[in-house]
């Protein structure tokens, strides 16, 4: 069976839960880097307080007519599965606020008592997608598409860009990432195909419950150990921002790669590119 995934945000030290469906349920059908719905989670967790990235999201703004609430810092991120454990990250949720989202879902599920995961705590809050709050519920003119496609690409390459881990003090580069993607698509993908599609490393860390479902990301269990990273931000306080020379100095850089389909996943793990630096950390070369 099929898996679907709503994301969730834990933010005020638990006192406020939000809850978003996806352009597209299950985990690979939205987690790429140009998906425009995963685009606008990555500006709502960027850190505006640099003008460099302020200015970028305010043209965007103007140039594509969407409005953006920014997460405060701190916010704590899980893409949460319907197949994953009960309870789990529920000891982030402040007590009072805990007890009044199981009512609603309880009452949503017609089960009083019953046991519930992330998914569905935040299932009766999972109203709308990030892009549809972002766009007032407005579609993107098609002429406008090529141009929102070609802005994702040109913020993603701002200059030392990085997915930051507060609290394991872990740092993701983008520009690495994406680097690093297009040389292993050079290298093992047949052209023009669904492996040329940058699959979205955020989705994947901060996923709850993956390889329980259909349309999960998948891969070779005996190469299991090149994939640890998946899920180990889940419930994590994360932002997107341009790392300072002390999270450089103080920070694991972590890098690995996320092929999709299963044949550019079993050349690019046999020929063994992967270097291990530490249990969670990979290195192209």
């Amino acid at each position: 069976m099929g898996q679907y995934y709503y994301l969730a945000k834990i933010q005020n030290e638990g006192k406020k839960v939000k809850g978003y469906r996806n352009e597209g349920a299950k985990l690979m059908e939205f987690s790429y880097l140009d998906n425009f719905n995963n685009f606008i989670m990555q500006l709502s967790m960027a850190d505006r307080e640099d003008s460099v990235i302020d200015t970028a999201i305010r043209e965007l703004q103007e140039l594509f007519g969407f409005s953006i609430e920014s997460d405060p810092v701190g916010t704590r991120y899980v893409m949460a599965g319907d197949y994953a454990d009960d309870d789990k990250f529920f000891d982030l949720i402040d007590s009072s606020v805990l007890e009044s989202l199981r009512k609603k879902a309880d009452e949503e599920y017609s089960q009083e008592d019953s046991k519930l995961n992330l998914y569905s705590l935040v299932s009766p809050l999972a109203n709308c997608s990030l892009m549809e709050e972002a766009f007032d519920w407005k579609d993107i003119s098609e002429d406008l598409c090529g141009d929102f496609e070609k802005a994702i690409n040109d913020f993603y390459r701002i200059d030392g860009l990085a997915w930051v881990n507060h609290d394991k003090k872990e740092i993701f580069s983008v520009g690495e990432y994406v680097d690093g993607f297009n040389k292993m698509v050079e290298a093992y993908a047949e052209p023009g195909g669904r492996e040329e599609w940058i699959v979205s490393p955020i989705n994947l860390l901060i996923a709850d419950g993956n390889g329980r479902g259909g349309g999960d990301f998948r891969f070779d269990p005996n190469h299991a150990e090149h994939f640890h990273a998946i899920g180990s931000w889940a419930g994590d306080r994360v932002s997107l921002k341009r790392v300072t020379g002390d999270e450089l100095a103080n920070y694991q850089n972590i890098t690995c790669q996320f092929p999709d389909g299963s044949a550019i996943r079993e050349k690019y793990c046999s020929a063994q590119v992967y270097t291990s630096m530490s249990s969670l950390q990979y290195e192209w070369f």
